[in-house]
């Protein structure tokens, strides 16, 4: 009985897991990977040049070189706007925009006091 239960749990469990689970597609003819809901639908308005999953529901992408967010659903955390992004949290994120460091917050930039920043103000980065 307690196996079965077990069983029972782990399938439910990997069952949930595939419900949730997004995905890009590499299209050849565009060259451009293209976001694949939950229901497996291609949306060809996402396509993107670059694509990393750094979390299981944050897919940091590119094009042309500036770099944006997408959630695990499909919608923008995150504009594609950004030269970089450095650290993303729910509230905000730390970016370079238009080559000044900055927080985005609440749907706005703003630009951090001399535009640079320093991840370790022993040994700065080399400018």
């Amino acid at each position: 009985m307690k196996t079965i239960s077990f069983v029972s749990v782990l399938l439910c469990l990997f069952s949930a897991s595939l419900l949730t689970a997004q995905d890009f597609k590499f299209k050849k003819k565009i060259n451009k990977y293209v976001f694949k809901s939950q229901d497996g639908e291609l949306d060809e308005t996402k396509a993107f040049d670059q694509v990393d999953n750094k979390f299981d529901d944050i897919w940091y992408v590119a094009n042309e070189g500036l770099w944006g967010i997408l959630d695990g659903s499909g919608n923008y955390t995150l504009p594609v706007i950004f030269q970089q992004i450095d650290h993303h949290s729910d509230k905000s994120s730390l970016v370079k925009f238009e080559g000044t460091w900055g927080e985005y917050r609440e749907g706005q930039f703003h630009a951090i006091e001399g535009g640079i920043i320093f991840r370790n103000p022993q040994k700065p980065p080399h400018l």
